[in-house]
């Protein structure tokens, strides 16, 4: 295995839209259409889509719940 991928996890990484530029709910909107794709097999990348996390800090980790919730 490559460094980095030896706990067979594949990491994907938002870019949101930030304010003020976007303002809400433009970034709750970006995150849950990425998560909507991963959970779809929709990124050409092999995930399990059985097995998903989400998680952040700071405002990410705002919007990695919301995402949950949802």
């Amino acid at each position: 295995m490559r460094p980095g991928h030896r706990g067979g996890a594949v990491s994907v990484s938002v870019g949101y839209r930030l304010a003020p530029e976007h303002p809400f709910p433009a970034a709750v909107d970006d995150a849950l259409a990425v998560v909507g794709a991963v959970l779809a097999g929709d990124t050409g990348l092999r995930i399990d889509t059985g097995r998903v996390a989400v998680a952040g800090d700071s405002a990410g980790a705002n919007l990695a719940a919301v995402v949950a919730q949802q």
